[in-house]
């Protein structure tokens, strides 16, 4: 979250009624605040959306989450049920020679990782500057980099770990000093800021049973259609968050804060295209695939950037049990035509390319598609400079905030955690 809370003023006027501005004005609600939600759009939940196909369910963006001990009172508060990951079905791979591997690196590639992993890095600048991939080959190697690092930036973010600024995507990696190896960084990390472990789970009715719930415990709080096109009237007297895209937001500063608005009209954003395929088991030869799932490094000769083997992990997503659902990813910064695919050119690439990763004899039953032209932001340079525009122009004042997944976490997860920090004044 950008910008801090004005407790002496009780009213909060929230500028969209997505995931993070459900959230926010949820948490504000329950700090006494008088919180109204202003959504362009007919619906509430933004990106995450859940149908429920005669085949199964289909989450169109978000799949799970990852869950905590301190998350757990969140969703019990909702009354949302969490299903665990099915216990024979925790296997993850990684695509190398064009094969599902569970270790992707050879024995002296490991090696090689480990000697990294113990000893003092060469690193050339500033450790806040380094991209992913900087960071990777110094504090890992170049074989763990492209093998383990890359696969799951990718599975995450729909990018390259060159496309992304280490401290701002995962700033518990990073060093605070060049002398320390990475072992070193940890055992120093899990003294200071010690952080519980989490598991994969999904909500029992899909994601949209969250953004569901939190719009329910709104109720009467939030106005659909209702597009903003200037914050300067509720400024004077109520909190102003804005949960809008980069691009809404630079829109709505223009005037306010031009440099801000400037910067955050160059926020680069992802392009992504999800499917949900339905199979008939025994399409697959040996057998259907099982485990979490699979990413795949952009050296591979693949479109497919990964999927999510729905049914193999919780069950409860196909509707017949001799059928098996896949989440299957394309597009990303490394294929942004990807989004331009007609639906036949999207089944071509799925069959051909799941016939060679997981032996598909027969085609699927039925594809959903779903095409997301600015998907997931991108944590770099750019949207470095934007942050600390807005920390120093608009969000600088008390009561004028951002909070959406550009402004601190990505996640699902990462933006309830942190809104569980803001107690009461």
């Amino acid at each position: 979250m950008l910008g801090t809370l004005n407790y002496k003023q009780k009213k909060a006027v929230v500028i969209g009624a997505g995931i993070s501005g459900l959230l926010i004005a949820y948490r504000l609600k329950q700090l006494g605040f008088q919180v109204e939600i202003l959504e362009a759009s007919g619906r509430t939940g933004g990106l995450i959306r859940t149908t429920h196909d005669p085949l199964g369910m289909v989450e169109h963006a978000a799949h799970s989450l990852l869950v905590n001990e301190t998350l757990v009172p969140f969703f019990r508060e909702l009354d949302l049920k969490l299903l665990p990951l099915d216990p024979k079905s925790k296997a993850r791979y990684i695509v190398r020679n064009g094969k599902p591997k569970r270790m992707p690196l050879t024995t002296g590639e490991l090696f090689s990782t480990l000697k990294h992993v113990f000893k003092k890095p060469r690193v050339s600048g500033n450790l806040e500057s380094l991209t992913l991939e900087q960071w990777g080959h110094a504090y890992l190697g170049k074989s763990a980099t492209q093998y383990l690092i890359a696969p799951f930036v990718t599975g995450v973010f729909a990018c390259e770990p060159s496309d992304l600024t280490a401290k701002m995507t995962f700033p518990r990696l990073v060093p605070e000093s060049k002398d320390l190896s990475l072992i070193q960084h940890f055992r120093h990390l899990k003294k200071k800021q010690p952080k519980p472990k989490s598991k994969m789970m999904v909500l029992e009715k899909g994601m949209q049973s969250l953004t569901e719930a939190l719009t329910s415990r709104l109720d009467g709080q939030i106005q659909l259609n209702t597009p903003v096109e200037s914050i300067a009237s509720y400024l004077h007297n109520s909190n102003v968050i804005l949960t809008t895209p980069a691009d809404v937001t630079a829109r709505l500063l223009e005037n306010l804060d031009p440099k801000s608005s400037s910067l955050l009209s160059q926020v680069r954003y992802s392009p992504l295209v999800t499917i949900t395929a339905f199979f008939e088991s025994k399409s697959f030869q040996p057998h259907p695939p099982r485990g979490v799932g699979m990413l795949i490094p952009r050296s591979e000769p693949f479109r497919i950037l990964g999927c999510l083997f729905n049914s193999a992990s919780f069950s409860e997503r196909v509707n017949h049990s001799l059928d098996t659902s896949i989440t299957i990813m394309l597009g990303g910064t490394s294929d942004p035509k990807a989004i331009d695919l007609t639906d036949e050119e999207i089944e071509i690439i799925i069959n051909d390319e799941l016939d060679l990763l997981l032996g598909l004899g027969e085609k699927a039953k039925k594809l959903v598609i779903t095409r997301w032209p600015r998907a997931i932001p991108l944590f770099d340079p750019s949207l470095q400079f934007a942050r600390a525009a807005l920390a120093e122009g608009f969000c600088h004042s008390p009561g004028r905030i951002i909070f959406s997944n550009y402004s601190s976490e990505v996640s699902v997860r990462g933006m309830i955690e942190s809104l569980c920090q803001i107690s009461p004044d």
